[in-house]
Order: C-alpha cells, then sequence, then structure tokens
C-alpha cells in the first residue's frame, strides 16, 4: 500500500474519532480511562479523578492526564454535547443528584440522564468552573498533536511507533514533506498554524475531484467541544505536509 492510501486511512481514523465523540484532554494520545490504548509511546496516562460529591468540587466519571481534567465536551454551543453546560454548587439538580450518588455504593453510581456528569475543571480560563461534561469512561482522549499520532500510527496498524510533536511535524523530519496550502484536496494531509499553535488532519467529503475548500479538518482542540470537524479554508492555516513512504509505509 502506498502513502496515499495509509493518509487516507488516517484521515478516516480522524472521522471516526469525531463520530465516536472522543474528548480532548492535555497530554492524552488516544487512551481511554484505566486502558492502555493510545499511541505506542504514550499508551496510558488517563485516568479517572477519584470521584468526588461535595457540590463546590465533584467529580464524577470525570478524566485526567496529570494535572489536566477533562472537559467532557460540556459546551453546547460550540459544538459539544447537547445539554452540556456550567453548573453552581447551589443548583438543586446537582445537589440532588449528588446527594443520590453518596447514598449508593460507587460500583451502582450511574450519568446523570444517561450521559453527563459533574466535574471541576482546574485550567486555564475554566479554571475552577463547575461543568455538566459528558461521562468519561470509554471514551477516547486526545491532545492535539496527540490525535495526529494517533491516527498515523493506526494506519499502519501500530507496526512502528509514531509520536512527534508539533514541531517537527512542520518539518521533512516528520517524513512529510512540504505543500502549498491551497492544493487540491488530499485526505490525510496534515495542517498547521504558525506558532504551532494548532494541528489537524484534513479529510474529504467522498469527492475526489472536490477543491480543497471543501474538505474538512479534523482536529483535538478544545476539552470543553471535543475532537471535531471545521471547514478546511486555507487562510485559516500557514502549513500544509503530505505524508510520505518515510512515514507510511509497509
Amino acid at each position: 500500500m502506498n502513502a496515499g492510501r495509509y493518509a487516507r486511512r488516517a484521515a478516516d481514523l480522524a472521522l471516526a474519532q469525531v463520530a465516536d465523540r472522543a474528548h480532548v484532554l492535555p497530554g492524552a494520545a488516544g487512551a481511554r480511562p484505566g486502558h492502555q490504548d493510545g499511541t505506542q509511546m504514550r499508551p496510558a496516562g488517563v485516568t479517572l479523578v477519584p470521584s468526588r460529591t461535595d457540590p463546590a468540587d465533584p467529580a464524577v466519571f470525570t478524566a485526567r492526564c496529570g494535572e489536566h481534567v477533562c472537559g467532557g465536551r460540556f459546551d453546547q454551543t460550540a459544538g459539544g454535547i447537547a445539554g452540556g453546560r456550567a453548573a453552581h454548587r447551589t443548583d438543586i439538580d446537582l445537589l440532588v443528584y449528588l446527594a443520590e450518588l453518596a447514598s449508593l455504593p460507587e460500583h451502582d453510581w450511574q450519568p446523570y440522564f444517561e450521559f453527563f456528569s459533574p466535574r471541576c475543571l482546574d485550567s486555564g480560563s475554566e479554571a475552577h468552573r463547575i461543568v455538566w461534561g459528558e461521562d468519561c469512561r470509554g471514551r477516547r482522549h486526545f491532545d492535539a498533536v496527540g490525535l495526529v499520532n494517533w491516527c498515523m500510527e493506526q494506519a499502519v496498524e501500530a507496526r512502528y511507533p509514531i509520536t512527534f510533536d508539533i514541531i517537527t511535524w512542520a518539518t521533512d523530519a516528520s517524513g512529510t514533506m512540504s505543500v502549498p496550502v491551497t492544493d487540491p484536496l488530499c485526505p490525510g494531509d496534515i495542517v498547521l498554524t504558525d506558532g504551532h499553535n494548532e494541528i489537524g488532519i484534513l479529510a474529504d467529503v467522498g469527492d475526489p475531484a472536490a477543491p480543497a475548500e471543501s474538505g474538512q479538518v479534523v482536529l483535538a482542540g478544545q476539552t470543553t467541544v471535543g475532537v471535531a470537524c471545521r471547514p478546511f479554508s486555507p487562510a485559516d492555516w500557514t502549513r500544509r505536509r503530505r505524508p510520505t513512504a518515510a512515514l507510511l509505509r509497509d
């Protein structure tokens, strides 16, 4: 199989993470909480926060990686889970739910209305904000570059590790070559911004003759939204890299 077909497979894997509602968590590279199924070089590291039923600092079915806590795609207005929202420690629904959990053995706990679990965010502008996010159990978790690494590695069935930082992905050292950002649509191309703030995988919409502007970029950008697609606009990206046989090979 040539590099282009492997790259398309990576793009399809990226789209599958959107469909599977994968979460975004700094430091994560595809692992599910308590599992070792991330990239070969970062297989684990995602765990569940010890459960807490304190309304001022709740943690129910919430993933973490190091010191970072998953937001559980709580921001429905930006494309996160429908029904996700911010909360306050005096909210009646929060108090009643946590009190019910506190009265039960932990193995009998269930998410609120099947999907939601409260957590207290602890980093960035969301610090110490209580939100109703999505239950993290069973969800893959990625950071921006972790998604690219995992998809590329899985595209070659993890026969060898693929783990680069964003800076390396922008260079020939990653086994990719530079192509114009405005090139025709080519699924599996990697797009980046100057400053290395964002990285994503270009995916198609089923039409091989479509212009680049008809594609989608899959990226793990915000823990409040999760792995998501957004329309590809060349103006939003400053670098585009195409995987070669030096990266994706039999």
